[in-house]
């Protein structure tokens, strides 16, 4: 036979070792709970951080877009520009040119 604190002490072990697994158990949920709410904020920061990744690739292609426009628009004034400027010369040196040709033809020679 097993004396009677033998028995004591098994219980108080084992109550021991029960209430060990039992703490050891809820600390293995509150650290999974605690990484799951981590793994969701993780996620949703990905998330924002996607979204803004995106806002910026859009502001980016409006602005190369824009860009591009305003060259195009600016080669084309200046084409113009040019275009305006030659016509002005050539406007005003045509009664230049028409009275040499007619001074010319005045002028013959002897």
């Amino acid at each position: 036979m097993v004396p009677d604190g033998q028995h004591q002490d098994d219980r108080s072990s084992f109550a021991q070792l029960l209430r060990d697994e039992q703490t050891h158990r809820f600390c293995v949920v509150l650290i999974f709970a605690a990484f799951q709410q981590e793994n969701a904020n993780l996620k949703q920061l990905l998330d924002d951080k996607s979204q803004q990744a995106d806002l910026a690739k859009a502001q980016y292609a409006r602005l190369a877009a824009d860009f591009e426009n305003f060259r195009r628009r600016t080669a084309k004034e200046t084409e113009n520009l040019e275009v305006q400027a030659k016509k002005n010369v050539i406007t005003e040196l045509l009664p230049v040119i028409d009275n040499f040709e007619r001074a010319r033809t005045q002028l013959k020679p002897e």
